[in-house]
């Protein structure tokens, strides 16, 4: 492997780190905001 490959892989690795909380709070998000949404509906 040459540092190239050394510095994508390192790079790759630290936005997948970055992202995966942030997809979870997104979808946390949407999933409230709907069942708000069915809340309302329902009352």
């Amino acid at each position: 492997m040459n540092p190239g490959d050394i510095a994508w892989v390192g790079t790759a690795t630290a936005l997948v780190m970055v992202m995966t909380p942030a997809l979870g709070f997104f979808y946390a998000g949407l999933d409230v905001s709907q069942h708000g949404e069915h809340a309302y509906a329902l009352d």
